[in-house]
């Protein structure tokens, strides 16, 4: 079961997923999706929900020329604001100094 939530949670990470839908989709509580979850990959389903969504909005700093806000509203996140701490917290930069730095490392 656990890595079947792990494959949705992967399927539909430009979705406004939670705990909550994952609970409902498999027909289990927050707590037995939280204690599958982590007993399995050591993380809770939220803790996982955050880092895809950081790995997945890295693609789109580098590869778009989307602004802040718009990654935020792809993933999902209350604001650009949330994102952009949420960001620093898993990479150590935010998001524009992220973009900066990959954009230095190109040929020009």
């Amino acid at each position: 079961t656990a890595q079947k939530i792990k494959q949705y949670i992967e399927a539909n990470i430009d979705s406004d997923i939670s705990v909550t839908t994952i609970a409902k989709q498999f027909f289990l509580s927050e707590t037995h999706v939280i204690r599958i979850f982590r007993d399995k990959f050591g993380v809770t389903p939220k803790q996982y929900i955050l880092k895809a969504k950081i790995d997945a909005s890295k693609i789109l700093l580098l590869d778009t020329s989307l602004q802040i806000k718009e990654i935020a509203m792809t993933y999902h996140f209350a604001d650009s604001y949330h994102f952009s701490h949420t960001f620093k917290r898993f990479m150590g930069v935010s998001p524009e100094k992220f973009r900066l730095r990959d954009d230095q490392r190109k040929p020009k």
